[in-house]
């Protein structure tokens, strides 16, 4: 097993002594460095025994598979779904719980699909939204860098390639261990990938978490880019046109409240989450009237900020660049129904246009970074009584900058300020030697990262998590993810999306085996009970005076405001986070 280095995981001016087998130090050290034991630590021999019995002391996982049939079939609302079992867990993959929404249905709400009688062969993956990544081909994430390690090293068994892209693609998986009464809780995963990317995919390959929690795992496609094409400006026939990406998840949600229990789920029980651009709609459904009672819990982990969401007026500009492309005027936008789908992604495309969602004030009345007062009462008005768990990781943008530009793993206290200063200004010594009191070990290029992971996910983390605590009336939590990743040696650290496949117990190394297990362990708790305390683990809740935060690792440490100093600099700049 690969050593890793034992070291402090730092936030705020709180050090927190990581145990061995933590991951918890600053990636962007090489090989060499990651692997050198701490001086006044602990020899390499004994991180290798105290290792390896962790390893001994890991009992197989409970087994809650129920479902024997190799293909079993289940009735829906629309009709029967033959899905496939593998070691007594059900998987039923692309169930339709909407109609077609192209031709003259574009940018519309969507209707109910079309019923059927026979048994629909619901065994593989169909199409997802249309989008960039897929129109050279039919890629997606899994082909991507890190597909191996979100496919938890099972691409091919698990035909996690095989979905294309197409406009019709209101279809959800479903994975559960028993297909009988015993309503278990369930969780309805958005998928990330902002709000032009993504699929469900990874919840296909799900079989792990739902076999030892014993819960029902939904994964939703809906529309992407095309939805959210507002053309209400011009014609109250498509007044919902802003917004109907987020009225399709609306209607996945009445779906799993209509047909969840004929696949073991809990209708009463559900919780919706969300990663990334996932969780900035998961954001939104907390703020829609029209989804107000359809889950009980919400996950939100590593969002992208509501203030990328759009006014009417900043929507309708970029609709009315698209139409302009393709020659459309606005008093004729019955003609968009005759464009191919590959001309209206183009003009899409070149357009330049943001998309988003719409705050139109009929399905979205508000975000949250409007004031804090508007968003508390907006809140208040449509989140009461829901738990929420918010959620980031230690380094998010090591993978999202780094991987693209390696150079940033070279900057120098010399090159520091000239990579901040067109952001800064005048501010960036102040930011830098604060950052550098804050996290004493992060080397230059550590420090570069944990400023815009910071900017970027954090603090916006940080200021969600005050805001829900102070509205709903409900508890909230918090975790920072701060396990290295193994990939390339740990160069990436805790990065953007690192927790996920190992939340949905999709693993490819050994050494994320006992995070994965507690990881799985909490949040499936907090999907049965509103609290992610486990025996192991207990969880204190977030409030805005305390600020209790648990650091995610092969063990949990627990601190109080440990943000505190870092979100005290912002502020100061007057920078609204």
């Amino acid at each position: 097993m690969k050593l890793k280095r034992i070291a402090a995981c730092l936030l705020g001016a709180i050090m927190l002594i990581s145990l061995p087998g933590c991951s918890g130090s600053p990636s962007g050290k090489n090989a060499s460095d990651a692997d050198a034991p701490v001086s006044g630590s602990a020899s390499a021999d004994d991180i290798e025994k105290t290792e390896k019995n962790e390893e001994t002391v890991l009992e197989e996982p409970e087994n809650f598979g129920m479902v024997t049939e190799k293909n079993p079939i289940v009735q829906t609302a629309y009709g029967p779904v033959m899905g496939k079992t593998e070691d007594g867990v059900a998987n039923f993959r692309a169930i339709p719980y909407g109609g077609n929404v192209d031709g003259e249905q574009r940018f519309l709400r969507a209707e109910n699909p079309q019923p059927w009688t026979e048994p629909l062969d619901c065994t593989y993956l169909r199409a997802r939204a249309v989008q960039s990544v897929g129109r050279s081909g039919h890629g997606n994430l899994f082909q991507e860098y890190v597909g191996d390690y979100f496919a938890g090293g099972r691409i091919g068994e698990l035909t996690l390639n095989d979905q294309y892209d197409d406009e019709n693609c209101l279809n959800l998986n479903v994975v559960t261990p028993g297909l009988d009464s015993k309503k278990r809780p369930v969780v309805v995963y958005v998928h990330g990938g902002g709000y032009t990317q993504g699929s469900n995919a990874i919840t296909a390959g799900a079989y792990n978490l739902s076999r030892e929690e014993d819960v029902v795992i939904v994964g939703v496609n809906h529309r992407l880019s095309f939805g959210y094409l507002y053309l209400g400006a011009f014609d109250e026939k498509y007044a919902d046109s802003g917004m109907v990406s987020m009225l399709d998840v609306v209607k996945a949600l009445e779906w799993v409240r209509d047909n969840i229990e004929n696949f073991g789920g809990d209708p009463g029980n559900v919780t919706i989450m969300g990663e990334s651009g996932g969780g900035g709609k998961m954001q939104a459904l907390l703020l829609m009237e029209e989804a107000r009672g359809l889950f009980h819990k919400a996950v939100i982990m590593s969002a992208v900020g509501s203030d990328g969401w759009r006014t009417p007026e900043e929507a309708s500009d970029d609709a009315k660049a698209v139409l302009d492309i393709l020659g459309v005027g606005t008093d004729e936008l019955y003609r968009l129904a005759d464009f191919t789908t590959e001309e209206l992604w183009t003009a899409m495309q070149e357009s330049g246009a943001e998309f988003s969602p719409v705050i139109d004030g009929k399905n979205l009345k508000g975000n949250l970074y409007e004031s804090d007062e508007n968003a508390r009462k907006l809140l208040a008005e449509t989140a009461a009584g829901v738990p929420v768990m918010v959620t980031t990781a230690r380094d998010e943008m090591k993978w999202l900058s780094g991987n693209g530009n390696r150079d940033l793993f070279d900057i120098t206290w010399e090159t520091l300020p000239d990579m901040l200063k067109e952001s800064y200004g005048g501010n960036t010594q102040k930011i830098i030697e604060t950052y550098k009191s804050v996290y004493p070990d992060y080397s230059a290029s550590d420090i570069y990262f944990r400023i815009s992971t910071d900017t970027v996910f954090g603090n916006k983390a940080a200021r969600l998590a005050d805001l829900l605590s102070e509205s709903t009336g409900a508890p909230v939590y918090r975790y920072i993810y701060c396990h290295e990743c193994q990939i390339e040696g740990g160069i990436f650290g805790a990065y953007h999306t690192a927790d996920l496949p190992l939340f949905f117990r999709m693993v490819m190394y050994e050494e994320d085996e006992m995070v994965s297990r507690q990881l799985a362990a909490s949040i499936a708790e907090f999907m049965r009970t509103g609290d992610p305390s486990t025996e192991k683990n207990p969880w204190p809740e977030y409030t805005s005076e305390k600020r209790q935060i648990v650091f995610v690792d092969d063990q949990y440490e627990t601190a109080e405001n440990p943000e505190k100093t870092i979100l005290e600099l912002w502020e100061s700049l007057g920078v609204v986070i």
